[in-house]
């Protein structure tokens, strides 16, 4: 005998937060605060200020695992020379030791991130199409303002898909052409990833605002220009082929184009270079291209511009203008010979703290990895 039956008094139950989409897309304003959550996902990693609400659940850290910035910032630093972490969380020295895996938890978050990302952007423009705004009502500047910003979704997907294509190589792949439903998403190879990017790139660039007249905070043309560029440096790597291959010269070609334009547009490099770092460097838009931006009141996270600055302060926390420090991250060897001065004495290029635990040639050598007061602390 086979019994079906309902959990619930009926069967045609509504989401119990409330919030279905035609709830949320009813007004102009609601797609503005979607809008803002996209961009958000860049910055913090979940709902509820520092923790509470995860976006990722999974058995995976909110503050040290799903958070972009800290996560990014661990799979493109500690792999390298450059820097090196004391603490013993879970498999976080294996970035320095090159031996993770596909178990690795701070693995899975930063794949993650992206693709969760992804997802509730193509939701966002399955709602931003012609046909759902007029159902809704929306005309007008509201309409228009809506069918623009669908320009910046697009760029976001792009950037969260580029950040699974230079660390991953291949990736998961969904678009809002799929629709929603359970599926198995298709896959896609580095080099399709690469030729997909470029082409929504290219042709997102005129539905941007111009070069610096965004809003603080919102991608422009100059950001698309600012990925592409970067993109075409590393072609021949993301296409498989070798650097010196002639394949490459017309990316370096379009490398130095897309740069000029960016630099057409008129930014240019402030006088101070650590102002660039302060609470305040939303002053600084000539040279910020395309900003993440975290603040302490609206953007808490464990996992954003907080981390930066506790991470690395131990000892030395007033330097860093702090009340604390974490002090697990530091700057190895590899990173202060770099200088010819590292105190900043001379070459004011170094931004080490002038701290008592940055004199000894033996703490820079960082002899334990797990001795706190081993290396340099990076004082930006």
């Amino acid at each position: 005998m086979i019994v079906i039956a309902s959990c619930s008094k009926k069967l045609d139950t509504v989401p119990l937060n409330g919030t279905a989409p035609d709830d949320t897309y009813k007004t102009a304003a609601g797609y503005k605060s979607v809008l803002a959550k996209l961009y958000a996902t860049l910055s913090i990693s979940g709902n509820s200020g520092g923790a509470g609400t995860p976006d990722i659940g999974g058995g995976l850290d909110e503050g040290s695992q799903i958070s972009f910035i800290r996560m990014y910032f661990n799979c493109q630093e500690l792999p390298t020379e450059e820097a090196i972490v004391a603490w013993n969380d879970e498999t976080i020295h294996d970035f320095h030791d090159l031996k993770w895996t596909s178990t690795d938890k701070f693995i899975k978050g930063i794949y993650a991130r992206p693709i969760y990302n992804v997802t509730l952007i193509n939701e966002y423009l399955r709602e931003s199409t012609d046909a759902k705004l007029a159902e809704r009502g929306i005309t007008g500047a509201d309409a228009t303002d809506i069918k623009n910003s669908a320009g910046e979704a697009r760029f976001l997907r792009a950037f969260n898909y580029w950040v699974i294509m230079d660390l991953f190589g291949k990736s998961t792949f969904v678009t809002e052409a799929d629709g929603i439903g359970a599926f198995y998403p298709k896959e896609k190879q580095r080099d399709s990833l690469f030729l997909y990017i470029e082409s929504e790139l290219k042709a997102i660039e005129s539905t941007l605002a111009p070069a610096r007249s965004a809003i603080y905070g919102r991608v422009d043309q100059a950001a698309a220009w600012a990925l592409l560029a970067r993109m075409y440096l590393n072609a021949p790597v993301y296409l498989g082929f070798p650097t010196n291959d002639a394949r490459a010269i017309p990316y370096y070609t379009g490398a130095m184009t897309y740069a000029k334009k960016v630099i057409d547009a008129g930014y240019s490099l402030v006088p101070s270079y650590p102002t660039l770092f302060m609470a305040d460097n939303d002053r600084q838009k000539n040279e910020l291209i395309f900003t993440i931006n975290c603040d302490g009141l609206r953007s808490a996270s464990y996992g954003n511009t907080t981390f930066f600055i506790h991470c690395a302060a131990g000892p030395d926390y007033p330097e860093f203008g702090t009340n604390e420090g974490w002090y697990g991250y530091r700057a190895t060897k590899g990173l202060s010979d770099k200088f010819t001065d590292p105190t900043g004495a001379t070459d004011k290029r170094a931004l080490f703290t002038t701290s008592k635990y940055n004199t000894s040639s033996a703490q820079v050598a960082i002899a334990d990895p797990s001795d706190f007061q081993n290396g340099l602390h990076v004082a930006k």
